[in-house]
């Protein structure tokens, strides 16, 4: 499109763009199909498995994997396994928890909330929901979990309806943030939270253009696995498709 907007502005259209993208995709190599029974999590120069039993195995990147997207992390290579070790307590992080979040308990559900957010499955997801007096550290925390992910959608709790979740395709984390207009959670969001794990669920009504949006992304052979798999979740969830059988569709396995 750079090239036709340079050449031949006057060809640069919605129809002319559709057929460039066509047209890339039939030249495109074929993504190799990853395999959702792996929990790779994609770092900047390594790739990290995290095995049924807990141990965490090292791979250099290979597109065998069939990963599209990266964190922006990174780890010295060395080895086949990767030990995770504790925050130096004299670090500029050591510190800021040991002032900020000095509850060993709030460190550990903050370390579980923000490791599932990096793992492949949707299915392990979760709603963290921050909620405290000023300077304790939920912003940092919230930003430094952004700076991990790049692709962000801040969202609006107000504005959930229609449109408003668009924002949720291919964002990889949502956030929301404390604003003038939004002192806390509406009552029927925290229905919806506290719902999660029961069998009345609170319905998902999609519009026919958020429908066929999903739908074009869950046939999509160009776009991540990742991304496929939530619009897939999200599809299953409006159609009613219990947790358990949609997660098992997709070779995830419940937490």
């Amino acid at each position: 499109m750079n090239w036709l907007q340079a050449h031949h502005p006057d060809q640069v259209n919605k129809s002319t763009a559709k057929s460039c993208f066509e047209s890339a995709t039939i030249c495109a190599k074929p993504l190799c199909e990853q395999n959702r029974k792996r929990c790779i999590i994609p770092l900047r120069n390594v790739y990290l498995e995290v095995t049924a039993k807990g141990k965490i195995l090292m791979h250099k990147p290979n597109p065998s994997f069939g990963i599209t997207y990266v964190l922006d992390i990174g780890l010295p290579l060395s080895g086949t396994s990767y030990t995770p070790a504790a925050v130096p307590a004299q670090s500029l992080f050591g510190q800021f928890l040991k002032t900020s979040i000095p509850d060993q308990g709030v460190q550990n559900y903050l370390q579980e909330g923000m490791g599932y957010t990096l793992t492949p499955y949707t299915i392990h997801q979760v709603a963290l929901v921050l909620k405290g007096a000023g300077c304790n550290g939920k912003s940092v925390m919230v930003r430094i979990l952004s700076a991990l992910h790049g692709r962000v959608a801040a969202m609006d709790l107000k504005n959930l309806k229609n449109f408003g979740l668009t924002k949720l395709v291919v964002r990889s984390i949502n956030t929301v943030t404390k604003s003038a207009t939004i002192t806390m959670l509406p009552p029927q969001l925290m229905k919806v939270v506290n719902m999660a794990r029961k069998s009345e669920r609170p319905a998902l009504v999609l519009t026919h253009e958020q429908r066929s949006t999903l739908q074009e992304l869950s046939a999509s052979r160009v776009a991540s696995a990742r991304e496929v798999e939530r619009a897939k979740v999200m599809l299953g969830y409006a159609d009613g498709v219990s947790i358990p059988t949609f997660s098992a569709d997709l070779g995830s396995v419940g937490p």
